[in-house]
């Protein structure tokens, strides 16, 4: 029989092998700063994580969480950045096999980044890819398009401030662009 470690392509590996095989609505809400999942039948996400069955409870009203490990081969900092007027940055949400939801903040396109442990010394505006292979489970991409007014602070700033328009697509790996997502705008 088959197994994950004959397929010699990581990328390929790490895409068999984890991925999130629920279908599930990702609600960003309203006048909050959190977002909630509703998973049908049950209210359990599943997947599978280098290639092990995974089933973690749906989230409600969760707030945005950065993990040092995820963050930093992305932007280069431990944490989030104040998202600029005027920008449009991917958010990708992911869960680790004790259930722990995290928040990968990604790039605006011309950023310029900081620290040592970027991968890219300019942002590329894109969905951030996870570099921590085998270890997490995509469950949804957000959008956040921040307006001419006022930065977006992740975790700070409700979904829906003014000249925001945040919005969610569940997905079960990462898509090629964020343009084959169907987005789900606002909240509740």
């Amino acid at each position: 029989m088959a197994r994950l470690s004959d397929v010699s392509n990581r990328a390929l590996r790490e895409m068999l092998g984890t991925r999130n095989s629920s279908q599930q609505l990702v609600n960003l809400q309203n006048g909050t700063n959190t977002f909630d999942s509703v998973t049908e039948p049950d209210a359990i996400i599943q997947g599978s994580i280098a290639g092990a069955a995974l089933k973690v409870a749906d989230v409600t009203n969760k707030a945005l969480a950065t993990l040092a490990a995820l963050q930093n081969p992305i932007t280069g900092y431990d944490g989030y950045y104040s998202q600029p007027i005027n920008t449009t940055v991917y958010y990708v949400w992911v869960v680790n096999a004790a259930g722990t939801s995290y928040v990968i903040q990604g790039t605006y396109a011309g950023q310029v980044l900081g620290g040592s442990k970027a991968i890219a010394p300019r942002g590329d505006g894109l969905i951030p890819d996870i570099v921590v292979p085998d270890t997490y489970m995509p469950c949804a991409v957000f959008r956040v398009v921040n307006g001419a007014t006022a930065v977006f602070i992740p975790g700070t700033t409700n979904w829906d401030a003014t000249t925001v328009v945040s919005s969610a697509a569940p997905v079960h790996v990462l898509p090629k662009q964020a343009s084959d997502l169907i987005w789900v705008a606002g909240g509740a």
